[in-house]
């Protein structure tokens, strides 16, 4: 794909436009008595709207059509009393076929098409799995609406990701409680694993590249053994570990790794299993656990320095600094 625009082609294709035009269409006489006779181009159109909405905002959508604020990439391509017929009918599932105990069952045609979609593109070989967070504010979504506090969008509906290091989406998983695995079949080891790293084995299936794959997150999710299970799958993987998943790990302390100042590192290796953990001191002590085989390899990352009042290298394994560079992208 060379353009946002393919891209965007790639998740909303023919077949999911043909989905919203039949529902649509369905909803308008289900609740009218009469079709509102969309069309394939009207739908694509109406989709260019809310795009260039989100990134043209104006004070009320109406200004989009007003004499004194009128944006011609909206109000010439679809008038304002259009707009608002499709924006009260547009309808992803039939309301007379809806699972009750799914949660987002009003758009999960729409979610899973296009995690259909997702998982035909090419992939890297390289990934993060994090929370991601689609911006939501209002009230009618009851306990869907999540709280993030480290995310820049911190209210929304929250998704775990699949990513790659061009920030490519793969496949996600929308979180909905106690219920968000639905029907998903998970194995005995799986299960032992917990609900976090869960979120972890069910994404990593939609990795074709296996086994060359590399797969970063954060310690919501590691654990030892979701590493060890991650391996027997012939995916690697590195993830920051919780002091209480530590299993009896003794690594150097806290206070003694910060004695000997930022940079300082200690770490131990289980060569029978292939597993290794390791704590650096930056700011603060983090602890990795890791599969991959590069954990003794020393560079250096750029740090500020209050004392020198610039930015300096400091000692730091690659295991490390691969970690830093490949959480985020989702």
């Amino acid at each position: 794909m060379e353009t946002p625009y393919q891209y965007f082609q790639k998740l909303f294709d023919g077949g999911l436009i043909d989905m919203i035009v039949h529902e649509t269409n369905l909803y308008s006489t289900q609740t009218t008595g009469k079709s509102i006779n969309t069309n394939n181009t009207e739908i694509k159109t109406f989709n260019g709207i809310l795009v260039r909405m989100g990134v043209m905002q104006v004070p009320a959508y109406r200004d989009y059509w007003s004499n004194g604020c009128r944006i011609s990439s909206v109000a010439d391509h679809m008038t304002m009393r259009r707009f608002d017929q499709l924006r009260r009918c547009i309808h992803f599932c039939n309301n007379d076929t809806l699972d009750n105990a799914d949660r987002f069952a009003k758009v999960r045609p729409l979610l899973e098409h296009i995690r259909t979609n997702l998982q035909t593109i090419e992939q890297e070989g390289e990934y993060s799995i994090d929370e991601t967070m689609i911006p939501y504010k209002g009230a009618k979504a009851g306990n869907l609406r999540q709280y993030v506090k480290n995310k820049p969008k911190k209210w929304g509906f929250k998704f775990f990701s699949l990513a790659g290091v061009s920030g490519i989406i793969y496949d996600f998983i929308s979180y909905c409680g106690a219920t968000t695995f639905g029907d998903t079949v998970l194995d005995a080891e799986e299960t032992k694993l917990g609900k976090s790293a869960q979120f972890v084995t069910v994404l990593c299936k939609s990795i074709h590249t296996k086994p060359n794959s590399r797969v970063y997150f954060d310690n919501f999710f590691s654990s030892i053994e979701l590493i060890t299970y991650l391996k027997s799958l012939s995916i690697q993987s590195v993830g920051t570990i919780r002091r209480d998943r530590l299993r009896n790990c003794f690594l150097m302390s806290d206070k003694d790794l910060t004695k000997q100042g930022r940079g300082a590192y200690d770490y131990r290796a289980d060569n029978n299993i292939g597993i290794g953990m390791i704590k650096w001191n930056d700011n603060k002590p983090v602890t990795l656990v890791t599969s991959c085989a590069f954990m003794q390899l020393v560079g250096s990352v750029s740090r500020y320095d209050k004392q020198e009042k610039k930015r300096v290298p400091v000692e730091a394994p690659n295991i490390i600094k691969a970690n830093n560079k490949h959480m985020g992208w989702c």
